[in-house]
C-alpha cells in the first residue's frame, strides 16, 4: 500500500506540473493574442477614421468647387456690363435660386463706388427657410 500512495503523490505532482506548464503557455499565448488583436483593431479604427475624414473632405471640396464658379462668372458679368439696381437684384436672385449649394449672395461695392451719394451699397439676396 505504501507503493500506491507514493505513486499517487508522484502522479499528482506530475499532473500539477503539466497543468501548470500548459496554463503558463496558454496565458502567454492568450496575452500575445490580446496585444496583437488590440494593435490590429486600433489600426483598423484609425484607417476607418482617416477614410471617413477623406470622404468628408472630398464632399466639401466638391461643393466648394461648384460654388467657386458662381463668383467667378458673376465678376465677369458685373465687370462686363453696367447693371441698374433692379437688374443687379435679379442677377443675385437668379444666382441663389439656381444654385442649390448657395444660401445667399451679395454684390458689395467700395464706399461711394456705385452711387456717389451713398457710402455703402451691397444688395443681398438669400433663400427663405422652409418650414
Amino acid at each position: 500500500m505504501l507503493k500506491t500512495h507514493k505513486n499517487i503523490g508522484i502522479t499528482s505532482r506530475l499532473i500539477f506540473l503539466i497543468v501548470s506548464g500548459c496554463s503558463i503557455i496558454f496565458v502567454i499565448i492568450l496575452s500575445f493574442n490580446y496585444d496583437y488583436t488590440k494593435k490590429i483593431l486600433l489600426q483598423n479604427a484609425q484607417d476607418i477614421a482617416k477614410n471617413k475624414a477623406y470622404r468628408e473632405v472630398n464632399k466639401i471640396e466638391t461643393v466648394l468647387k461648384s460654388i467657386e464658379r458662381v463668383p467667378t462668372n458673376s465678376v465677369f458679368l458685373i465687370n462686363s456690363f453696367s447693371f441698374n439696381k433692379s437688374d443687379m437684384l435679379k442677377l443675385i436672385r437668379l444666382l441663389v435660386e439656381r444654385n442649390d449649394e448657395i444660401y445667399g449672395s451679395t454684390i458689395a461695392y467700395q464706399p461711394y463706388a456705385y452711387d456717389k451719394n451713398k457710402r455703402y451699397f451691397s444688395p443681398y439676396y438669400y433663400k427663405k427657410a422652409v418650414s
